[in-house]
């Protein structure tokens, strides 16, 4: 049975990738925005007690919130805010499912890692 409804292919999730690029970089920015702002947002608070009473959550979060979601409404999974580490869902020729796995900063789509192996087993796309 398959863990994910979507899945890309490799051409799908490259021109998506050249679209998204410009919300991957707001994810980046908000990202050091939360940092400066001393806001975890995996914990959803504050790192420091006291700025807990400023408000429930910073707006850089709120920004954040609606970009992942809407990234993961269209099936793209964000593994990574500081990095700007994204994945796609993959079948493999034999039905295994996979990530296609892209990070800011590299021009294009070049690997995949098998679903438990994350970013540590990326492989190059030549061997999919």
């Amino acid at each position: 049975m398959m863990q994910y409804k979507k899945h890309f292919t490799i051409e799908e999730a490259q021109q998506i990738l050249a679209q998204i690029r410009p919300q991957v970089e707001t994810i980046l920015r908000l990202k050091r925005q939360l940092d400066r702002l001393s806001y975890d947002p995996y914990q959803k608070r504050y790192t420091i007690a006291h700025l807990d009473s400023i408000k429930p959550y910073p707006r850089a979060m709120e920004e954040l919130v609606h970009i992942v979601t809407e990234l993961h409404d269209r099936g793209i999974i964000v593994k990574g805010l500081d990095e700007g580490l994204i994945d796609f869902p993959h079948v493999r020729s034999g039905g295994e499912e996979v990530y296609l796995c892209w990070k800011a900063g590299e021009s294009a789509l070049k690997f995949w890692h098998k679903l438990q192996d994350g970013f540590a087993g990326r492989k190059p796309l030549n061997e999919i």
